[in-house]
């Protein structure tokens, strides 16, 4: 398992990658519409928390960026806050075909330990 240095999603990133990817809801990009729903600041984009997991998978495994990623899917347990440190532990929970597509979890957790939100990444490497 690697455990990695605690991520805070600020409101400008979050911001930010709505604008890119047109993501309008306004539970990313509003403090009164956040607010009104009850949560204490702006929430984090799921997809962000994604392609982030992603990018720090990457970053320290170099032998994926060779490869592809076959498929991915999300489970959201609880909302994450902008402006709130979360852990990032990433496991290798298998691997198929002779080690040829690796499967990863990439869970992030709140100070409390509480798991938020989980990523399950399934990598092909590239064949020799």
């Amino acid at each position: 398992m690697m455990q990695l240095e605690p991520i805070v999603f600020s409101d400008s990133l979050v911001n930010e990658f709505c604008t890119l990817t047109g993501d309008p809801n306004p539970l990313h990009t509003s403090q009164e519409a956040s607010s009104s729903q009850g949560f204490p600041g702006l929430v984090v984009n799921g997809a962000l928390t994604l392609a982030v997991a992603i990018g720090k998978l990457y970053e320290r495994s170099p032998e994926l960026c060779n490869g592809v990623i076959l498929e991915t899917s999300s489970v959201y347990r609880e909302p994450m806050l902008c402006n709130c440190a979360y852990s990032l532990r990433i496991i290798e929970k298998d691997s198929y075909l002779g080690g040829q597509v690796r499967e990863y979890d990439c869970l992030y957790v709140n100070r409390t330990s509480k798991e938020a939100h989980r990523h399950t990444i399934m990598c092909r490497m590239k064949s020799n």
